[in-house]
């Protein structure tokens, strides 16, 4: 399933699971513009898959936090 958010709802997530997370919504625009990872365009706002923002940055997924919708 894809967990779609907003790129400062994906810095967010991140910043959930590890508070001292380095990953911050600049570094993700960042990306998203230079089209290092899928985006598309809602409004004003880009919205990309979590996924793709862990897989990019080497971040494993728990499965625990995914069948408890923790994360």
């Amino acid at each position: 399933m894809n967990r779609i958010r907003t790129i400062q709802g994906a810095a967010d997530e991140l910043r959930k699971r590890d508070p001292g997370c380095a990953i911050s919504a600049h570094n993700i625009r960042q990306l998203v513009l230079h089209k290092e990872i899928p985006s598309r365009k809602a409004g004003s706002k880009y919205l990309v898959a979590l996924d793709d923002v862990e897989r990019y940055f080497g971040l494993t997924i728990d499965e625990n936090e995914l069948n408890h919708g923790i994360g």
